[in-house]
C-alpha cells in the first residue's frame, strides 16, 4: 500500500508523491508552511523548507510559538533549510541530494522558491521547474507543498500544480495544465523560444 501523508491542515492526508500548492498571502502562506513542517517532524519526516528568510523566519517563528525546537532540528538535520540558488533547476538538484537516503518516515517539502524576486526565475525556469518538481515528488514518494503569494507569482505558477489547498481542503486544481500542455502552448504564443 502506497504511503499517506498527514498533511497537517484539516486532518487531511494525501499520497506519497502528491504535489500541491497554496496560493494566498506571505503570512497565511508562511503560517500553513508551519502547520506542515509541525506535522512532518512529529512523524519523524525529513523536512526541506525552501525560501528566504522573509519566508523562512515567519515559518520558524510559528515553529517556536507552537514550542517545536526549529534550531534542534536544523542541527539534527531533520529541518533543512534551503535558499540562495540561482536557478530552478539549481533548486531542484539541492532538493534531490536531500530526499537521497531519507529516513522510513519519508521527506516533505514547504517552498516558496522568491519567485517573486525580480528577475528569477524567467518563464522558461519556471515551467522546468514546476515539470522537474512533479517527477521527483513522484520518484522519491515525497510531498512537496509550494506557497505562492497571488499578488506577485506569475498566473503559469497556478496552472501548473495538480492540486491546491483551499481553505483546510486540499483539491484537484481546475486550473491545471499539465507542463507538456503549457510548453505547447507557450511554443504557439511566443515563436522561436
Amino acid at each position: 500500500m502506497a504511503r499517506e501523508f498527514q498533511i497537517g491542515i484539516g486532518g487531511i492526508q494525501a499520497p506519497a508523491g502528491t504535489h500541491v500548492c497554496h496560493f494566498g498571502t506571505h503570512s497565511s502562506g508562511a503560517r500553513i508552511a508551519a502547520d506542515i513542517i509541525a506535522t512532518g517532524l512529529a512523524d519523524g519526516e525529513r523536512c526541506l523548507l525552501v525560501g528566504d528568510e522573509s519566508f523562512a523566519q515567519p515559518v520558524l517563528r510559528h515553529l517556536r510559538s507552537r514550542r517545536i525546537d526549529a534550531d534542534a532540528a536544523v542541527t539534527q538535520r531533520r529541518l533543512i533549510r534551503l535558499h540562495g540558488q540561482e536557478t530552478g533547476v539549481e533548486l531542484l538538484g539541492s532538493i534531490v541530494s536531500h530526499l537521497e537516503n531519507q529516513p522510513p518516515a519519508g521527506a516533505r517539502l514547504a517552498g516558496f522558491p522568491n519567485w517573486n524576486k525580480r528577475g528569477w526565475p524567467t518563464l522558461s525556469d519556471l515551467l522546468a521547474f514546476e515539470t522537474l518538481a512533479d517527477q521527483v515528488v513522484s520518484n522519491y514518494n515525497a510531498l512537496f507543498c509550494c506557497f505562492y503569494d497571488r499578488a506577485a507569482a506569475p498566473v503559469e505558477a497556478m496552472q501548473l500544480h495538480p492540486k491546491t489547498i483551499d481553505g483546510k481542503k486540499v483539491v484537484e486544481n481546475p486550473r491545471y495544465i499539465a507542463p507538456s500542455e503549457m510548453r505547447n502552448r507557450l511554443r504557439l504564443t511566443f515563436p522561436g523560444k
